[in-house]
C-alpha cells in the first residue's frame, strides 16, 4: 500500500501486466460501513484513530490553563469555624474530614483520648492579634491555634456557660484556591498534654474525679481513683457548704503515670500565672488557657464571633498532674495532697475574667499555696466536710513544733515553699497557711476560704479579702490589710 503522507515512506508495488499508475490515495476501508451504522460510528472510530495519532506525536503537549495566583495570606476562620461546630456537634467524621491523611492520626488520638475524658463542648481557634496565615504560591502556611474541650467536671463561667481548658498546637495549612476554608495538613501539640500521647488513655470516672493515664500504668490509675474521689468529694462539698457562690465546677480531672519521666513533660511548657505554685508534694495543679487568651477578637460574643456559647474567659480550667507516689506513701498521704491541690483548682475558676492573661493583682505563691494547706489541716482534723464546727487544730498542733524564726511575722518566699528541701517546703506551707487560719480564728471557715478565692479579683493577700457580714448575709464590709495582718504577726509569734 502506498504512503499517503503518512509517518513512513510507502513501497511501490508495480504490476506486470499494466504501467504504473503512479500514486494514489491510500484506501479508507474504515469509511465503508453498513449504512445503519450511521454518523455515530464514523465519529467513534475517527476518535480512536485521532487519539492514536496524537498518542504517537513527540511534539510538547497542549499547555493547560494558568494556575491562579495565590494572595501572600489567607484567614483561617471558615476552617476553624468548621473544626468547632464539628466538636460541638460530636460530628468526629466530619472534623477529621478537614485533615490531610498526614494530619489524622494526631488528630484522631486529640480526639479520642478528650471524648474518653469526657467532653461536651469544645474549640479550636486563632491565637495571634492578626490571624491571617501567610502562604507561599503553593497555598501552604502554618499558625498557632488553641483547641481544647470541656469535661462536665470543668468550670462554668459565672453566667453558666462552659469554660474551655485548652492546649496550644500548631497546625500546618492548605489553601487549594484564593478564598478557600482550607484544610489541615499537620497537627502538633506545643504542650506535651497527656491527652497528645499519640496512644489511648485509660481512664476511670467516679462522680467528682476522673483519673487518666498511660494504659500500662492502669493499676496506678485504679489505685489512685478511690484517694482522688475521697480528696475531690470533700473540697466540693465543703465548698457548697461553707462558700456556694464561689464553686464554679462539679469535679476534678486528675492525670498520672507510673514513671516520672512520662508525667514530668506534661504541661510543663503551659505559660502560669506569676505566683502560681509549682509542684509541691508530688502534685501539680496547672491552669489551661481559655478562648479569652486569643487577643485578635471576642471570641464568644458578639456578631463576629467564632463561638457563641463557650465562657469568653482567660483561663479555661486546671488539670492535675500527680508525680509517681514517693517510697512509703500512703492513700490517706496522697488523699491530704489531693485535697490541697483541688482546691488550688476551685481558685483557678476565680481567675477566669482576668484581661487577656494578666491578673489584677500580682499574687504571691504563699497566699496560694497557704489556702491549700489549711483546707488540707481541715480535713486531717475532721474528715467531714459538713460540719457544724471546724477544728484547725492539726494545723495549730505543727505551727507549735516549729523554730521560732519560722514564727516571725514574715510571709515566706516561693524559694522557701518550693525549694529543694521536702522537709523545709512542708513547714513554710505551715507557716503560709496560718494567715488563713488567723482569718478563721477571728472569723469563721466561710471568710477564711472566701478571702482565698478572691486573690486575684479583688486584692492580692487574704488579709485584704477579709468580709464581715454586716446586716444582712447580701451586705459585706471590706476590712483593710492591715488592720487585720498587724493582728496575725503576735499571733503566730505567741503560739
Amino acid at each position: 500500500m502506498a504512503a499517503d503522507g503518512g509517518d513512513s515512506p510507502g513501497i511501490k508495488v508495480v504490476s506486470p501486466e499494466r504501467p504504473d499508475p503512479g500514486p494514489r490515495p491510500g484506501r479508507r476501508t474504515w469509511w465503508i460501513l453498513p449504512y445503519c451504522a450511521g454518523a455515530l460510528a464514523v465519529f467513534l472510530v475517527a476518535g480512536v484513530v485521532i487519539g492514536v495519532h496524537r498518542a504517537t506525536e513527540t511534539t510538547a503537549p497542549v499547555p493547560s490553563s494558568p494556575a491562579a495566583v495565590m494572595p501572600a495570606e489567607e484567614f483561617p476562620d471558615a476552617l476553624l469555624g468548621k473544626l468547632t461546630a464539628d466538636i460541638q456537634a460530636g460530628q468526629e467524621s466530619a472534623f477529621l474530614g478537614l485533615a490531610s491523611a498526614a494530619a489524622r492520626p494526631a488528630m484522631t488520638s486529640w480526639w479520642n483520648n478528650l471524648r474518653a475524658i469526657g467532653f461536651t463542648t469544645g474549640a479550636v481557634i486563632p491565637t495571634a492579634a492578626f490571624d491571617a496565615v501567610r502562604i507561599n504560591s503553593h497555598g501552604d502556611g502554618t499558625a498557632v491555634v488553641l483547641a481544647g474541650a470541656h469535661s462536665p467536671l470543668d468550670p462554668d463561667s459565672a453566667n453558666g456557660k462552659p469554660d474551655i481548658p485548652m492546649a496550644r498546637y500548631r497546625i500546618g495549612l492548605h489553601f487549594a484556591a484564593p478564598g478557600a476554608s482550607g484544610q489541615i495538613t499537620f497537627w502538633q501539640p506545643l504542650d506535651d498534654a497527656p491527652w497528645d500521647s499519640g496512644r489511648p488513655l485509660y481512664v476511670r470516672k467516679a462522680h467528682y474525679v476522673t483519673v487518666a493515664g498511660p494504659a500500662t500504668d492502669r493499676v496506678l490509675v485504679d489505685q489512685t481513683l478511690p484517694a482522688a474521689e475521697a480528696a475531690a468529694a470533700y473540697d466540693i462539698k465543703l465548698m457548697r457548704h461553707t462558700a456556694s457562690s464561689l464553686l464554679l465546677q462539679q469535679g476534678f480531672v486528675v492525670f498520672v503515670a507510673g514513671n516520672a519521666t512520662v508525667s514530668n513533660p506534661w504541661l510543663a511548657s503551659v505559660p502560669q500565672l506569676d505566683g502560681w505554685p509549682p509542684q509541691f508534694q508530688g502534685a501539680r495543679a496547672v491552669q489551661l488557657s481559655g478562648p479569652g487568651v486569643s487577643a485578635d477578637r471576642d471570641v464568644a460574643r458578639g456578631t463576629s464571633s467564632l463561638v457563641s456559647d463557650i465562657a469568653d474567659n482567660t483561663m479555661g480550667g486546671v488539670r492535675l498532674v500527680l508525680a509517681p507516689p514517693a517510697t512509703g506513701e500512703t492513700a490517706h498521704d496522697e488523699t491530704v495532697t489531693l485535697v490541697g491541690e483541688f482546691m488550688l483548682d476551685v481558685t483557678g475558676a476565680q481567675d477566669e475574667e482576668l484581661a487577656n492573661g494578666i491578673p489584677l493583682h500580682s499574687v504571691g505563691s504563699w497566699a496560694e499555696q497557704g489556702l491549700a494547706v489549711a483546707v488540707e489541716s481541715l480535713f486531717e482534723s475532721n474528715p467531714n466536710p459538713t460540719a457544724s464546727e471546724y477544728s484547725i487544730s492539726t494545723l495549730t498542733k505543727e505551727l507549735r513544733a516549729l523554730p521560732k524564726s519560722y514564727r516571725s511575722g514574715s510571709y515566706p518566699t516561693a524559694q522557701q515553699l518550693f525549694g529543694p528541701s521536702v522537709a523545709a517546703d512542708k513547714d513554710w506551707g505551715y507557716v503560709a497557711a496560718s494567715a488563713y487560719e488567723y482569718i478563721a480564728v477571728q472569723n469563721n471557715i466561710s471568710v477564711m476560704i472566701a478571702s482565698g478565692m478572691q486573690l486575684y479579683t479583688s486584692q492580692p493577700t487574704p488579709f485584704g479579702n477579709v468580709y464581715k457580714s454586716g446586716n444582712s448575709a447580701a451586705n459585706f464590709k471590706v476590712y483593710g490589710i492591715h488592720s487585720i495582718r498587724l493582728g496575725w504577726a503576735p499571733w503566730l509569734a505567741s503560739l
